[in-house]
This record gives structure tokens, C-alpha cells and sequence, in this order.
């Protein structure tokens, strides 16, 4: 993963970058396996202290792709308060967001960012702390790369857990052009030319949009590099797993890249799917 942080928006008042960073290292990985925790861990402890955040972890749960977060408990002055880290969308259901910070998110998506919400306080009474922003720019090659499966008769869908402005922001980039599909509901039934990008993906959605291509008579491949990737790669015609990907998802595709030339994929992150005819 080539993630680089990239920006910090506080959210709460009073709060500074300083303090979003060191929430969220509260909720993040610390054995190294995650890159972009493993960043935060780094950025927070190389970082002045901060004094707001509680420096005692009683439970952790890693980021769980199926919820799009991650959460731990920690002891704040002898009371247990919780800390959410994960996609925006998520983490606003339990810690709402004020229009300021959603205006800052906004800004955030529009410039192709990948973005993460950071919220804590009493179990029932979260607050939104802050985002951090993480750039995570397309391959040099991506557009020829599409332009080249269209010459051939491919038509190139990208498949991504990334927020719909994120998302369309990176297409654009790229040279994908088409409708984004809205993150829910997904139609039934559904067709690759029916959107070329869809946002906000769920690990069950992408087996359901691969087998939901298939039934309208399309041959798909797709490329993917998480355990979350597998049952899509496996259910694919041609599943191919990138160089970097994690040996479960290597496991599950046809095809594995042994050297870093997986322009499959648009970014360093996500899906790419194709259909042919």
C-alpha cells in the first residue's frame, strides 16, 4: 500500500490534530499489520502528546471489513470511554457530525482522498473528534491500461469501499467515465454498463456484483488484493491477485502477480472488475 497521511481535520472544538491523531492511534493495530494503522502509531507517537487523549487500552477490536471500523476501550481518568475509528459514513451513525464537519469531509472526498473518522467519548454519547486523510494516488499507467482493455473489447468497472465523491474523483482521474452507483441499495439486477464505478462497497457486495454480472451473460475477471477479495476472486472467471495481495485472496484468484506490474488495479487499494461479452 502506498497510503501516505495527507491531511488532519479536527472536528470537535478546542481539539487539534494532535489530538485526532491520538485518538485514533488508541484504535488502531499496534503489531504492525495494518499500513495505515501502523501510520497513525507512527505519526501520533513521533508527534507532540496529547493531553485530552487517554493513554490506558483495556479492549481493542481491529478494523473488521464487514463493519468498515475499528473500536477500543481505553480509561479516562478511572471511566471507560469508547473509541471508533473507520469509514465516515459508519462512524456518523454513532457520533453525528456537525455541518462544519461535514463540509471539511466533503473537501476531503472531492479531492480523491481516502478519509477515516475518528469519534470517542461514553459508550451512547460519542463525539466526532476529527479525519484523516490519506492520498492514495492511481497508478502512472492506469488510464493507458483502460484504454487498452476497451481496444479489446473489455469494459472496466471499478468496485471500491471508498466514498461515492472519493471514488468518482479517482474514476475521473483515470479516465473512467459513467454513472456511480449510489452505495445502497445496489439493484438485483445489474449490468456493468449500468454504472462504471461503485462506491462504498461492503466485502458480501463484491460477490454479489460479480455473480450478478455473470447471470446477465458477462465473462468477468477481477483483481483484488484482501481476505475480504476472496469469495469475489474465486467466484470470478479470472481472478487475479496482486502482488501485494495477502495470501488468503493469492489462494482464492487463478492468476497471481509475482512482480509489481498489477496496473490491474487503479490504486493500491480496492477492486477493478471487467466483463466481456
Amino acid at each position: 500500500m502506498r497510503s501516505r497521511l495527507s491531511a488532519i481535520r479536527p472536528a470537535k472544538p478546542g481539539y487539534g490534530e494532535e489530538d485526532v491523531l491520538a485518538f485514533a492511534a488508541l484504535a488502531s493495530s499496534p503489531e504492525g499489520q495494518d499500513p495505515i494503522d501502523s501510520v497513525i502509531r507512527r505519526m501520533a507517537a513521533n508527534g507532540k502528546a496529547s493531553g485530552r487523549a487517554p493513554s490506558t487500552v483495556t479492549h481493542f477490536t481491529p478494523f473488521d471489513p464487514a463493519t468498515k471500523m475499528a473500536e477500543a476501550t481505553a480509561l479516562d481518568a478511572g471511566r471507560e470511554i469508547r473509541v471508533v475509528k473507520g469509514a465516515p459514513a459508519v462512524v456518523a451513525k454513532v457520533a453525528p457530525m456537525t455541518p462544519a464537519a461535514e463540509k471539511d469531509l466533503a473537501a476531503l472526498a472531492e479531492a480523491g482522498y481516502r478519509t477515516i473518522a475518528v469519534a470517542a467519548g461514553p459508550s451512547g454519547a460519542l463525539e466526532m473528534i476529527g479525519f484523516i486523510a490519506f492520498s492514495d494516488p492511481p497508478r502512472a499507467d492506469s488510464a493507458a491500461l483502460l484504454t487498452e482493455l476497451r481496444s479489446l473489447g473489455v469494459r472496466p468497472v471499478m468496485i471500491t469501499g471508498d466514498a461515492a465523491a472519493t471514488a468518482a474523483t479517482v474514476a475521473h482521474e483515470i479516465g473512467l467515465t459513467g454513472p456511480v452507483c449510489p452505495p445502497e441499495p445496489i439493484p438485483e439486477r445489474v449490468g456493468p454498463e449500468d454504472f462504471a464505478v461503485y462506491a462504498g462497497i461492503f466485502p458480501e457486495q463484491k460477490f454479489a456484483l460479480v455473480k450478478a454480472f455473470q447471470q446477465e451473460g458477462h465473462a468477468v475477471g477481477m483483481c483484488g488484493d484482501g481476505e475480504n477479495d476472496a469469495p469475489a476472486l474465486r467466484q470470478a472467471q479470472m481472478g487475479i491477485a496482486v502482488s501485494t495481495a495477502t495470501d488468503v485472496a493469492k489462494a482464492a484468484a487463478g492468476v497471481v502477480l509475482n512482480k509489481s506490474l498489477s496496473a490491474c488495479a487503479a490504486r493500491s487499494s480496492g477492486m477493478s472488475c471487467w466483463t466481456l461479452r
